[in-house]
């Protein structure tokens, strides 16, 4: 595999799709951008697995490798975007969330969330807006626990009690037969800056 080519298609693939504004003071619009690039990854992800399928069956040699190589570096530019998309809500909501301490802070107030509070808010803070039936959030936050519905309406609560209690700019929305959504309140941008 040719790692030069590699490395250069990557700084080629870190290039902004068109439209693609990271200095946007509009929360809707990296809101939308998040949602793009989590699609890209999975898709990347799974193109990657069907390309490693192929190589542990010994078929495609050196061009397969390759386009594995290639594929990797492509999902590591992916996962960059997405995670600079993330920022830049968290930035415009004005929430900080340090993952480490399990701290979730705004406007000068912070929270340290338990360790079962904390998995629920990662899985929704990459999902903003979107709804997950109680099944799929059971499964996403803590795949490898049997908890139930009733648990997760626990924690949910004990969530939403953290996010009002530093006055966060989000709440936890539920919809009978859709499921729960962590939804941001759109920023207002500076004086001047018009709606695209």
């Amino acid at each position: 595999m040719n790692l030069d080519r590699t490395v250069s298609s990557s700084r080629e693939l870190d290039e902004p799709l068109p439209g693609e504004d990271p200095g946007t003071e509009w929360s809707d619009d990296a809101r939308h951008w998040l949602n793009i690039y989590r699609e890209l990854v999975a898709f990347q992800e799974g193109f990657l697995a069907r390309l490693q399928v192929h190589a542990s069956n010994g078929r495609g040699g050196p061009a397969l490798a390759e386009a594995i190589g290639r594929a990797r570096a492509r999902l590591e530019v992916l996962i960059h975007r997405r995670e600079l998309w993330r920022r830049r809500l968290m930035e415009l909501a004005g929430l900080e969330y340090d993952a480490s301490t399990r701290t979730i802070a705004h406007g000068g107030r912070s929270r340290r969330l338990s360790v079962r509070e904390a998995e629920l808010l990662e899985v929704l803070l990459y999902h903003p807006g979107q709804h997950f039936r109680a099944d799929q959030l059971l499964r996403r936050a803590w795949g490898g626990y049997l908890l139930s519905p009733e648990q997760l309406r626990v924690y949910v609560s004990r969530l939403r009690r953290r996010l009002a209690e530093i006055e966060a700019p989000c709440h936890l929305e539920y919809r009978l037969q859709h499921g729960y959504a962590l939804v941001l309140r759109q920023s207002e941008p500076p004086a001047g800056v018009r709606a695209p």
